[in-house]
């Protein structure tokens, strides 16, 4: 019995410390068959550093209390106090001070911070011809950034930061001339 206690309070304090936030959130959206949880007080940022500098004028006159969490050459993730931000992003929005190249930020089931900055991988069937994959990309209008392999059918999709390209592969999923639809995440990555 006193073995059970112990390692039930082991694992609270372990749930607290990993990242309890992960397991609290209440919007959740699929990508495919993983699931990744909003983190409604976040925005990213995807830009220069003119552009972000542009931003963060911008961000501190309407919220002095927001703060940047992450900051790399081409993106910065912003802690956000005001809870009319925080709708906006519960909504799907991102707030209009932070520019039209900011996105929501979410948390996979492992706690790892993930952005949408755009695009998508499309792996189309191997039995399709390249006539029918230049036809479908006619139909749809898709612009391919880039063909990836040959041998695989693979191409780099255009598509906007966020929910929508997560909406656009959940669509694209479901085609029957495509076998994988794949998101470009920006991840967190941690030294061990």
């Amino acid at each position: 019995m006193k073995k059970i206690f112990y390692i039930i309070v082991i694992t609270l304090i372990g749930l607290h410390f990993f990242n309890e936030d992960v397991f609290t959130q209440n919007t959740v959206y699929l990508d495919g068959e993983k699931k990744l949880y909003l983190i409604e007080d976040r925005v990213a940022v995807l830009g220069d550093a003119d552009e972000q500098l542009n931003i963060k004028r911008k961000v501190l006159n309407s919220d002095s209390t927001a703060k940047i969490i992450i900051k790399t050459r081409n993106l910065t993730i912003w802690k956000i106090t005001k809870e009319t931000q925080k709708q906006s992003l519960k909504r799907g929005q991102t707030p209009s001070e932070f520019g039209g190249n900011s996105t929501q930020v979410f948390k996979d089931s492992s706690g790892r911070i993930k952005v949408i900055p755009g695009n998508l991988i499309i792996v189309f069937k191997k039995e399709a011809t390249q006539e029918e994959i230049d036809t479908w990309f006619l139909q749809k209008g898709y612009e391919v950034i880039k063909k990836i392999s040959s041998l695989t059918n693979s191409y780099v999709v255009k598509s906007s930061p966020g929910l929508l390209t997560l909406e656009l592969a959940e669509q694209l999923r479901n085609d029957m001339l495509i076998r994988k639809v794949y998101v470009n995440y920006w991840t967190s990555v941690s030294r061990r």
